[in-house]
């Protein structure tokens, strides 16, 4: 289950492994530790899950012996040509010219929504990026330099579940196909940034839209985006 509502609830206390105030991935496997029983089996049905993709960073940095920061620039960023990527895992992280996350007030404002106390957990969030940032990943997946094409095409393949019914997700991305054009993208909303990724790769057309304000959907502006590309046919993922 998703822990996030109840780090929004003011008394909420948060266990601790450690002397350490800032929540991580060590404290929620803790919280899951004394959460109780699972929505669901392995399996029988998909659900997106933010705190399982933590908890794939916390494996990650128990074998690779790194912060997930550190993995990433080691083995994405650097590699991929992507100067200004970084991830904030601490409160103290400096990074150049952030945005701030904004939220649309009652009477028409808008206030900052930047805060949280899950802000450190990386996994699900918390990496920075330009979008020149996005252009240089973009080209390393199309031209297969990060990740053999194997291990890619498996990303975008349907997971079968146990009543023999497909997922439309596959590792880290959704998929399908839109007036004949296939598609590949992912959507992602947080405190007042939200997110979208349009790829289609038999077109060579990526879409990225960045929004650091919450009235904007950006799913919808990259559907926009792909119909001004593709007129006759433009493909409108949901």
């Amino acid at each position: 289950p998703e822990y996030y509502a109840y780090l929004g609830m003011r008394n909420f206390e948060i266990p601790s492994v450690d002397d350490d105030p800032v929540l991580t991935a060590d404290d929620a496997a803790a919280i899951y530790k004394e959460w109780g029983n699972l929505v669901f089996l392995p399996g029988e049905r998909y659900a997106y899950s933010n705190p399982g993709y933590e908890q794939l960073a916390r494996i990650v940095e128990k074998v690779s012996g790194q912060t997930f920061g550190e993995f990433l620039d080691a083995r994405v960023f650097d590699p991929a040509g992507m100067r200004d990527s970084i991830v904030r895992d601490r409160p103290d992280t400096v990074i150049p010219d952030r945005a701030i996350g904004y939220q649309l007030t009652d009477d028409g404002d808008y206030e900052e929504l930047d805060d949280h106390p899950g802000n450190w957990i990386v996994g699900a969030g918390g990496v920075y990026a330009t979008l020149d940032d996005f252009y240089a990943w973009d080209r390393e997946l199309r031209e297969n330099r990060l990740l053999d094409a194997s291990w890619l095409e498996q990303s975008y393949e349907p997971v079968t579940l146990k009543d023999g019914k497909q997922s439309f997700y596959g590792f880290g991305w959704a998929f399908g196909t839109a007036q004949g054009h296939r598609w590949i993208g992912h959507g992602g909303a947080w405190v007042g940034f939200r997110t979208h990724i349009l790829r289609l790769p038999e077109d060579a057309v990526t879409i990225v839209v960045l929004s650091n304000r919450t009235d904007t959907n950006p799913g919808r502006i990259s559907r926009e985006i792909a119909g001004l590309i593709f007129p006759e046919d433009a493909p409108s993922p949901e």
